[in-house]
């Protein structure tokens, strides 16, 4: 059964459920749950149904680290129970008030402004400064440069529209500057380069 400040998800069957009005929804079950849809609340009238905005009490552990205020609150691997969000993935909201328990075993409650979003903290890394492209080996990475930890996402798109690109490699079939083909321009120098080569020696084959 649900509690007040439980995190809830969409249920992928209702027989798992509370088999009331909210049995379309269960109590979060892992970290990150894509599933996630708000946090439970109790009235007379309808008995225990997720809310989906305002600012509600939630359950929270420290699990994954120390709470502070505005930190972001996703599902933990604790059902039903948030934590702080340090990836990529799904939340729930943002805290207004810290929760620094040293055990994360034990589950407190904190006001959390709910708003379902998706959150990712390294789309905000090149304005920060804290991005960095290193050699590794014979290629390149993305790197954080306060934690060290490898950004490691892979996007693709059918057009990207940038003001600067910052890149360790490139790999591509087509490079067109200012409406020039490069490639196709280095392709015919080289074979004029090769031509004027070939022609070089056999002048000097003649001259011998």
């Amino acid at each position: 059964s649900f509690e007040v400040g439980d995190l809830l998800s969409i249920t992928e069957s209702s027989e798992s459920a509370q088999a009331t009005e909210s049995a379309r929804f269960t109590k979060s079950q892992k970290a990150y749950d894509q599933n996630i849809v708000g946090v439970a609340e109790y009235n007379e009238t309808d008995g225990y149904r997720p809310t989906f905005a305002g600012v509600f009490e939630t359950k929270v552990s420290t699990i994954n680290g120390s709470i502070k205020a505005g930190d972001p609150i996703t599902s933990s691997d604790i059902p039903g129970v948030g934590m702080k969000a340090t990836k990529a993935g799904q939340i729930i909201g943002k805290t207004l008030e810290p929760y620094d328990n040293p055990d994360p075993n034990v589950i407190g409650k904190i006001l959390v402004f709910i708003n379902l979003s998706w959150y990712d903290p390294d789309v905000y890394l090149t304005s920060t400064g804290e991005l960095k492209i290193v050699a590794s080996g014979s290629s390149y990475i993305a790197q954080h440069t306060t934690t060290g930890n490898i950004i490691d996402k892979i996007g693709a798109f059918a057009e990207l529209v940038t003001g600067k690109l910052r890149v360790g490699l490139i790999e591509t079939k087509k490079l067109i500057v200012d409406g020039v083909d490069l490639l196709q321009e280095m392709r015919e120098l080289k074979a004029e380069n090769n031509a004027l080569q070939a022609r070089i020696e056999a002048i000097e084959s003649k001259l011998k």
